[in-house]
């Protein structure tokens, strides 16, 4: 997966739970979020961020 893709899978995941995004990019991709658990990831969520984040360190995105 390219930089762009692994941004907006590991995104699409926090938005699913209410993350508040504060970037520019985030808030016109899924809007402001912010609604409970405000991000708060758990079981195969995180596990499934954890190694987006991995992979996006491996391909030295951003």
């Amino acid at each position: 997966m390219s930089c762009d893709e692994l941004w907006y899978e590991r995104n699409k995941i926090y938005a699913r739970n209410g993350y508040c995004f504060k970037t520019a990019r985030a808030r016109a991709e899924f809007g402001p979020g912010c609604f409970p658990p405000y991000g708060d990831l758990r079981g195969w969520e995180r596990r499934r961020v954890n190694e987006i984040q991995m992979w996006e360190s491996r391909n030295g995105c951003n």
